[in-house]
C-alpha cells in the first residue's frame, strides 16, 4: 500500500490532480449562472441538462488550458 496525495473539493469529490480539483471548484462557483443559462435555453430534461453542463465544463477547461480569452 502506498500513500497518495489527493485534493477534496467542497462537494466531496476527490482528485489526484490539483489543477483538476481547481477546475471543479471553479465550475461549482459558476453553477448558479450555468443553471440560469440552461433554463433560458429550455434544457428541461435531466439527461439534456447533464450533457449541456458537461459540455460547458469541458469548454471552460479547454479555454483555460489554451489561454483563449
Amino acid at each position: 500500500m502506498k500513500r497518495i496525495h489527493a485534493f477534496e473539493t467542497r462537494d466531496g469529490k476527490v482528485f489526484t490532480d490539483e489543477q483538476e480539483a481547481a477546475y471543479h471548484e471553479a465550475f461549482l462557483d459558476q453553477n448558479q449562472i450555468i443553471e440560469k443559462c440552461l433554463d433560458e435555453f429550455e434544457y428541461q430534461g435531466p439527461a439534456q441538462r447533464a450533457v449541456a453542463r458537461k459540455a460547458i465544463e469541458h469548454w471552460e477547461k479547454w479555454r483555460h488550458r489554451n489561454a483563449v480569452e
